[in-house]
């Protein structure tokens, strides 16, 4: 495990009250770089602890929610967010960001938010409606879906916008080819 990192993330109480928890988590990484095991801890200001070990931080987060969602407690962070799912890269990363998905379009590159970082309580939802609200964006998507000019407006922005090197040097390379 590498070395213990800590955060802040606000809670509020089943009572109403606001206040802030302190968060550890280390991660363990394996010989390519992705990251294959954390541990996180989320603890209240009295000192009560709650832990969870999992293959990334945002399953770690979902099995404390499971706990305080229980006592009413409510983590007011991006990782509880209704919408809020780490994909791909970001999950063999630690899921330290998640994506925010939105139902008619694809996820930009803004979408991307910090699994700690604040959110407010009216966006927060328990482990099993945020579930639920994702099982869409894993079922293939309708044919009428594809319908959506929204979806490929965004679907081309994503394309342009993680271009790499190469891909804007075959552009150009292509642009040129039409001036001759």
């Amino acid at each position: 495990m590498s070395e213990v990192q800590e955060e802040i993330i606000h809670v509020r109480t089943a009572d109403g009250a606001s206040a802030v928890w302190r968060v550890e988590y280390s991660l363990s990484v394996d010989e390519c770089g992705d990251v294959d095991g954390c541990q996180l801890s989320v603890i209240d200001p009295l000192g009560e602890r709650y832990e969870a070990t999992g293959r990334d931080l945002y399953e770690c987060l979902k099995d404390i929610r499971r706990i305080t969602d229980q006592a009413g407690i409510l983590l007011c962070c991006n990782g509880a967010r209704k919408n809020a799912m780490p994909w791909g890269s970001l999950r063999r990363g630690g899921a330290y960001f998640v994506d925010t998905h939105r139902r008619w379009r694809a996820v930009l590159p803004w979408d991307q938010v910090e699994t700690f970082g604040y959110a407010p309580p009216r966006k927060i939802a328990s482990v099993a409606e945020q579930d639920a609200y994702m099982d869409v964006f894993r079922k293939p998507m309708p044919v009428w879906g594809l319908l959506n000019p929204v979806l490929w407006v965004t679907f081309g922005f994503n394309e342009l916008y993680w271009s790499t090197f190469f891909g804007l040097r075959r552009l150009r390379w292509f642009v040129s080819g039409l001036k001759r």
